[in-house]
């Protein structure tokens, strides 16, 4: 299992914020690790939504399903991601900061098949992608 960790303050308000981090059918949006998203079934930022992403990792598109399975408008949402040989709780709280957010991602990684014997390199790509999104998220959001 793999822990990732990154907070970001940003200018936008915390509804603002929410709409655009929580809802992960515009995660190609803001996120350059994110070749494609898309809705599956249910709504944007309700509970049971679920959503095919194509991440980019080792020169590779890696195609995960994410459900939304904990939505508190706007302070926090939380994803289940799965793909072959990856699992992903992906947790988004905001808090009112200043004028504006702060955001707190939160990501456990579990690996199945061969994915645990590319556990460090995987630790390390996806702590600097983790880092490339946020200050991307940073550049949209002041």
């Amino acid at each position: 299992m793999t822990d990732l960790a990154e907070t970001i303050d940003v200018a936008a308000s915390i509804d603002a914020t929410y709409a655009l981090i929580a809802d992960f059918s515009r995660l190609d949006e803001w996120d350059p690790n994110v070749a494609s998203s898309r809705m599956i079934s249910g709504e944007p930022l309700r509970t049971g939504a679920r959503l095919a992403v194509g991440v980019r990792f080792l020169g590779r598109i890696a195609q995960l399903e994410y459900e939304l399975i904990e939505a508190e408008q706007p302070t926090r949402a939380v994803y289940i991601g799965r793909g072959r040989t990856v699992t992903s709780t992906d947790t988004v709280t905001l808090s009112p900061h200043g004028n504006g957010t702060h955001v707190d991602f939160r990501a456990t990684v579990e690996f199945s098949g061969y994915g645990h014997l590319l556990r460090p390199v995987i630790k390390l790509v996806s702590k600097r992608q983790a880092t490339a999104a946020l200050h991307s998220l940073k550049a949209i959001l002041g």
